[in-house]
């Protein structure tokens, strides 16, 4: 059967729950004619995606390029694309499966499996870990943001090197969600623990060799890395090539994969067959009870709202619920969106990130523009009460993501991104842009009927907001108080009491300034041109190249360096990447580089 008529054929049931009104062979068109439009208006250099339907592949195509020089086209079958984020589920997959052949619950405590890795807690003592916490993104770490890259394979740290030291504890386990990169790879620690290797082979053995997915690494092998697809982001409107990013959480960020694949992957997720998307007298990878962990909400903030299941976000389409999961890393953009139960599978993917220009809305749109030609249309909101009596005073106020280093000083680690929230009228707030309508006790929606829901202490003090599946805290004493404890004004010294009593509304996180682009001296360019190297081997140079200074690194596009002054250049680019010169006596020994986190590298001169 053509790959045409499989699409029609497995369309067509699915319209029968539709209505006679949908077109099937629409599907095609769409897909064929959407895809290399939207790469247009996003420019991105190349694409594949693949669907899967009742256990079978009926839609597998590469767009575009995926290198530019040389040319070199997309393969659907074998360019291998980096899907950032979306390792995080194959890692709570994993751990799910490790526990299962040991024989521990999921609901069972982590304790007895660190192996002596300690864990800090920034407050009070809190109730015990548990591994379900870790797969929902309930866990309660402080997401400090400091360290995650290495300059080079050789420098990376295992799982259990990079969270000595790292993982602090500042709320309590199954409260609210925080996306959580900590949790994550400490999950991908205790596959290790359980299943006695490394991380990368047990994914290897355990997930990628049983589903026949031949073409997905932790890292794609050196002798690989030519069918790579070269990563993209934007300067000034033209395609800027992006280097290879080497995670130290590698169990969050790191695997490579096809879009062919992915689509075995999907097959397996969505129970029809086993490994491979063979038939159902193969053996199944994934347990049924782990199946349906992934297919239901485990955690949500509110019964109104989205959550997540076993590494899946929760979202809806229409009237029918999916869960779903992106990633973008440099250069790169990706997004899963599976329907459980009309075991549907879209897996998108393309060479251009949102982290060096626009967001590339590729992804969203292919699963946005299928879904509304499948699922069923959602029924018409019920009429919002009017709410013009409630009082907002309690609601009013500032709020940021919890996504954030808490123990962190000020310009250190992942920061927060305050937002205020304002009364707009009789029973109607403002945030996001946006008028929220009361709509009863700490419920607001906006016009359409998306919800937004507070929630308040013992005290009845507001003390979140909670909107889709992320978690936005109250600034103010609760919070200090929650993560700190009743004590809290002893501790006057602690990085977030200074952060949370010291915020003043509209000043946000601390930046950097613009970056400049200053005529940089004849005598420092001819001094800090030169070799410089780490420690561990990794090597860049400072090439001199008329009047301007270039940084140059192994396998990587040279990037030119803006002095700004003093001692310091910034990478054209990323002009958040810093470095500075050190000299004594007039001599250069060597330079700090600046991650956009702000961990330092220090890199000693060698020529």
């Amino acid at each position: 059967m053509s790959l045409v008529s499989l699409v029609h054929a497995a369309l067509l049931a699915l319209a029968q729950d539709r209505g006679a009104h949908f077109d099937p062979s629409e599907v095609w068109e769409l897909l064929d004619g959407l895809v290399p439009a939207q790469m247009k208006r996003d420019q991105v250099p190349g694409a594949a995606v693949a669907v899967v339907m009742d256990g079978e592949i009926v839609f597998l195509e590469g767009y575009g390029s995926a290198r530019l020089e040389p040319e070199t086209p997309v393969s659907a079958e074998t360019t291998l694309f980096r899907i950032g984020s979306v390792s995080k589920v194959f890692t709570c997959l994993a751990l799910a499966r490790a526990a299962e052949r040991r024989q521990v619950a999921l609901e069972g405590e982590i304790a007895p499996y660190l192996g002596g890795l300690a864990i800090r807690t920034l407050g009070p003592a809190l109730p015990p870990l548990r591994f379900w916490h870790l797969m929902t993104h309930s866990a309660g770490f402080d997401q400090i943001g400091l360290d995650r890259q290495a300059m080079q394979a050789a420098d990376q740290l295992t799982p259990r090197q990079f969270l000595e030291g790292r993982l602090v504890r500042v709320r309590p386990p199954g409260q609210v969600t925080c996306y959580d990169t900590y949790a994550i790879t400490l999950a991908g620690y205790l596959v290790e623990q359980l299943g006695g290797k490394p991380f990368a082979r047990a994914l290897r053995e355990e997930i990628f060799e049983p589903l026949g997915m031949e073409r997905t690494f932790v890292q794609a092998p050196d002798e690989l890395r030519g069918e790579l697809a070269l990563g993209y982001g934007l300067e000034n409107g033209k395609p800027l090539s992006q280097p290879y990013e080497y995670y130290n959480t590698q169990p969050a960020s790191s695997i490579d994969s096809t879009a062919h694949d992915m689509a075995r992957w999907m097959i397996a997720l969505l129970g029809v067959g086993g490994g491979g998307g063979g038939g159902s007298g193969e053996k199944r990878v994934f347990a049924p009870t782990t199946l349906a962990l992934l297919r239901a909400p485990q955690f949500r903030n509110h019964a109104e709202l989205p959550g997540f299941t076993l590494g899946f976000w929760e979202e809806w389409h229409g009237a029918e619920r999916a869960v779903w999961h992106g990633g973008t890393m440099l250069g790169f953009s990706t997004r899963v969106t599976l329907f459980p139960e009309r075991r549907l599978g879209i897996f998108s993917t393309c060479n251009r990130d949102g982290e060096t220009g626009p967001y590339p809305r590729l992804n969203d749109v292919i699963a946005d523009e299928l879904a509304q030609r499948i699922v069923a249309p959602a029924k018409a909101p019920d009429p919002v009460s009017a709410g013009d009596e409630l009082d907002l005073t309690p609601f009013v106020g500032n709020y940021t993501d919890n996504m954030y280093c808490h123990s962190c000083p000020e310009g250190r680690g992942w920061g927060w991104r305050p937002f205020e929230v304002r009364a707009a009228g009789k029973g109607e707030l403002e945030f996001f842009g946006t008028r929220w309508r009361a709509a009863g006790g700490l419920v607001f929606r906006k016009e359409g009927g998306d919800p937004a829901v507070f929630r308040a202490d013992a005290r009845g003090r507001i003390t979140h907001l909670f909107v889709g599946n992320l978690t936005y805290e109250r600034i103010g004493e609760p919070l200090l108080e929650e993560t700190l404890g009743a004590e809290w004004r002893e501790r006057s010294d602690e990085p977030l009491v200074k952060r949370v009593l010291g915020h003043r509304p509209g000043a946000g996180a601390v930046r950097l300034p613009p970056a400049l682009d200053l005529a940089l001296p004849v005598e420092s360019r001819a001094r800090w041109a030169g070799k410089y190297r780490t420690d561990s081997g990794f090597q860049l140079e400072v090439a001199a190249r008329g009047e301007e200074l270039w940084l140059a690194v192994p396998g990587r596009e040279d990037r030119r360096l803006l002095f700004q002054g003093g001692d310091e250049c910034r990478v054209q680019g990323n002009d958040a990447l810093r470095i500075v010169f050190h000299e004594e006596s007039g001599r250069v020994e060597g330079l700090t580089f600046f991650d956009d986190d702000g961990s330092e590298h220090s890199i000693a001169r060698v020529d």
